[in-house]
C-alpha cells in the first residue's frame, strides 16, 4: 500500500545557515542556531500543509533507498535525533549543515538555510525527521537574535510556489526499535527536488540526494515501470471505446515510456495528458488498486525494452501488423474501420514473404 502523507504534525524545528563556497572553493563555516524555532499556529499550519503538498500524493517526490548508514551518515544522524532531548536535538543537528557544506563542492551551488524538523505523520502517527534546504529568497527571512536563527513566517512567502528553490527530504520510521545503530530497513525516505525530476538538471541535484542524504534511486523502479506499462495497457484494452481510440491511447503509452524525454512517470500525469475527463478517475482507481504508487516513479524500461521496441496490432481475423514503435504513426495509418473491415495504409512496398 502506498504511503499516506496525511495527519502530519511538526514538533520541533531548528534552523541553520549554510553558505556558498568561497573564491578558493573552501568551505565557509555554517552559522548555527542554538535554540529551537517557534512559529505561531497559522505559520505552523501553513508549513505543515506545504510539506504535505510537496511530498504527498500527485507530487513529484520520489521514494529513495538509503545507501549510506554508517555513523557519520545523514541517516544515522537523523535517526538519532528522533530520540534526542531538546538540548541534544539542538546540538547534534549541527552535524547536518556541516555535511551539506561538504557535499556542496561546486561554487555554482548556492547557500541557503537548512531547516531540520521532527514530528509524526500518517494514520498510525509514525515518527519522522525532515530536512529542507531553501534559498533565502524562496520565502524565508533570517534574523539572528541571541544566537538563535529564526525562521520568520512571512504570510505569503513561506515555501512559496517557487519550487525550484527548495529541496525536501523526510526519513519516516516504519518500525520503532530500541536498537542502536538504527537499521535503515526500518525506514523509508522521500525526497522532493524540482531539479531531480528534470533530465537536463538531474546531475545538479545529485549533491543533495546522494552526497548529502546518502540515498539512491530504488531498484524497484524497473518493476514499477513494467507494471505501469502492463496495467495501463490492460486498462486501455478493457475500456468501452472504439478500437481507433484504444489504438491512440496505446500509441500514447508507447510515446510516454519510449520516445518522450521525461525522466519520471506518474499515473496522474499520464491520466491528465491522455485520458478524457470522464475516463480519468476509473484509470486512477484501477492503477492504484494494482499497487502503482501515486508518487512519481523514476522511469526505467529495462524490463520492457523489447516490448517497446516494436508495436504489434492484432485484428479479429488473426492478422497482425508489426512496426518499430518510434515510427509507428509514420509507417502505419489506420484509414477507416467499418463493416468488419479495416483499411490500413502502410508506408513501403512488400520486400519479402516471411
Amino acid at each position: 500500500m502506498a504511503f499516506q502523507f496525511s495527519n502530519l504534525r511538526i514538533d520541533r524545528i531548528i534552523v541553520h545557515q549554510v553558505f556558498q563556497r568561497d573564491e578558493n572553493r573552501a568551505i565557509v563555516p555554517p552559522k548555527f542556531s542554538t535554540e529551537l524555532t517557534v512559529l505561531d499556529q497559522f505559520g505552523i499550519s501553513t508549513f505543515q500543509e506545504r510539506i504535505v503538498n510537496a511530498l504527498g500524493n500527485a507530487s513529484h517526490s520520489i521514494e529513495m533507498t538509503i545507501s549510506e548508514s554508517d555513523a557519520n551518515s545523514t541517516f544515522n544522524i537523523c535517526s538519532q535525533l528522533l530520540d534526542a532531548s531538546h538540548n541534544d536535538f539542538k546540538n547534534n543537528s549541527k552535524s547536518l549543515p556541516l555535511k551539506l557544506a561538504q557535499a556542496q563542492t561546486s561554487r555554482k551551488i548556492p547557500g541557503g538555510i537548512l531547516v531540520i524538523f521532527d514530528g509524526q505523520i500518517g494514520p498510525n502517527n509514525k515518527r519522522f525527521i525532515g530536512i529542507i534546504k531553501a534559498e533565502i529568497h524562496s520565502g524565508f527571512s533570517i534574523e539572528e537574535q541571541n544566537n538563535r536563527l529564526l525562521l520568520k513566517y512571512l504570510s505569503e512567502l513561506l515555501l512559496t510556489p517557487q519550487q525550484k528553490l527548495y529541496k525536501i527530504a523526510i526519513f519516516v520510521e516504519e518500525l520503532r526499535t530500541t536498537s542502536i545503530p538504527k537499521d535503515p530497513e526500518n525506514y523509508i525516505v522521500f525526497v522532493y527536488d524540482h531539479n531531480m525530476t528534470r533530465s537536463e538538471t538531474q546531475q545538479a541535484a545529485q549533491y543533495f540526494y546522494e552526497s548529502f542524504l546518502g540515498c539512491s534511486f530504488s531498484p524497484s523502479n524497473k518493476k514499477l515501470t513494467s507494471d505501469f506499462y502492463t496495467f495501463t495497457k490492460e486498462h486501455i484494452n478493457s475500456l468501452e471505446i472504439n478500437e481507433e481510440e484504444k489504438l491512440d491511447l496505446n500509441t500514447s503509452l508507447y510515446t510516454y515510456l519510449k520516445t518522450s524525454q521525461n525522466t519520471f512517470i506518474e499515473v496522474s500525469e499520464f491520466a491528465n495528458q491522455y485520458f478524457n475527463l470522464n475516463e480519468r478517475d476509473s484509470y486512477l482507481e484501477f492503477m492504484y488498486s494494482k499497487g502503482i504508487p501515486e508518487r512519481a516513479i523514476l522511469k526505467d524500461i529495462s524490463y520492457i525494452k523489447y516490448k517497446l521496441r516494436r508495436r504489434n496490432i492484432k485484428f479479429t481475423s488473426n492478422v497482425r501488423i508489426s512496426a518499430p514503435s518510434d515510427q509507428f504513426n509514420e509507417l502505419v495509418q489506420i484509414e477507416q474501420t467499418n463493416d468488419n473491415r479495416t483499411l490500413v495504409s502502410i508506408k513501403g512496398i512488400i520486400s519479402r514473404d516471411d
